[in-house]
């Protein structure tokens, strides 16, 4: 496992230890991999507030790749401002330090869902069969949707959801169900993706990464924002 793994748009934990002991995390995303140990990240923010940390001294970096969870050890080399964002070049300092299971970032967000029971392998695509949601987290293997329609765990569902312009369509067995029964909506799902194509994946990760740009580019208006005060 190399360095080759960590893509534009993979999301960033970076750890360091405190005064008192305890572990601080601030999230960042990947902008480019320079592929010579080098790394160009977002500088991370928390509270509308840039988090420029010191420069040369070591953290421990989690990247969230579509391989897995990639943990290295990396110092923050510069600050550069480019294209009205604020970056970091950080260089990895390590081999590879663990690799866990494969897992998937999940985005927070609400989107209109439609979606159809999978019965017996057919599909049923009239406008009868289908049932309306809302989608809460989405990513790359899955989403947590709400809906109140009653499903069982363990059925399979095909998924349209609509990602600003265009829509992605993919199947998913539904893994969790709770219910709230005073809510407007009484049944919240979490799911995970089956035999998605690179097309419909491709839309969920150019959507995410839309939306995260977006976000960093709406924090940095308003710090700017607030100087002016």
């Amino acid at each position: 496992m190399s360095l080759k793994n960590i893509k534009t748009g993979n999301r960033v934990e970076i750890f360091l230890n405190s005064e008192s002991g305890k572990d601080i995390k601030y999230t960042s995303l990947v902008e480019k991999n320079y592929k010579d140990k080098r790394l160009l990240l977002y500088i991370p923010m928390m509270y509308g507030k840039i988090i420029k940390l010191p420069i040369d001294r070591e953290y421990l970096f989690t990247f969230f790749t579509e391989a897995g969870i990639l943990k290295y050890n990396a110092s923050i080399k510069e600050y550069v401002y480019m294209d009205d964002f604020n970056f970091m070049i950080i260089e990895v300092n390590s081999e590879i330090e663990k690799v866990q299971r494969r897992e998937y970032f999940r985005f927070d967000c609400v989107l209109p869902l439609k979606f159809i029971r999978i019965s017996d392998s057919v599909y049923y695509e009239k406008e009868d069969y289908f049932f309306e949601g809302t989608v809460k987290d989405l990513g790359e293997g899955g989403i947590r949707f709400i809906s109140n329609e009653n499903i069982e765990i363990g059925e399979k569902i095909k998924f349209f959801i609509t990602l600003n312009y265009e829509c992605a369509i993919v199947n998913g067995n539904i893994l969790h169900k709770q219910e709230y029964p005073k809510s407007n909506f009484k049944y919240q799902y979490r799911t995970q993706f089956f035999d998605i194509n690179e097309e419909e994946k491709n839309k969920i990760l150019k959507y995410i990464f839309f939306e995260q740009r977006f976000k960093a580019r709406k924090d940095r208006e308003d710090i700017d924002e607030n100087e002016l005060i």
